[in-house]
């Protein structure tokens, strides 16, 4: 195979990786709101703090995410050692 045709599949894989996780993102909010009326009963929350409940979440998910995806580069910018 060319060099050619190994990086456009490259991209493909890129593009097909990049839409799963977004799939999975949208996926997990999407849970969360169809949970919402059975969270409202179970705790007794009003509307307003229904919204509390999804942004918290929402934020939550963001920052796991980006905390994941940094913490290697964190620790090779501080200059940490991965040997014990």
């Amino acid at each position: 195979m060319s060099s050619t045709a190994t990086r456009r599949m490259g991209g493909w894989g890129v593009l097909v990786l990049v839409a799963l996780a977004q799939f999975i993102v949208i996926l997990d909010t999407t849970i969360v709101n169809v949970a919402l009326p059975s969270i409202q009963s179970s705790f007794g929350l009003s509307p307003e703090n229904l919204q509390w409940v999804v942004t918290a979440y929402t934020l939550v998910s963001a920052v796991s995410c980006c905390s994941a995806d940094a913490s290697p580069t964190c620790s090779d910018a501080s200059g940490g050692s991965s040997s014990p």
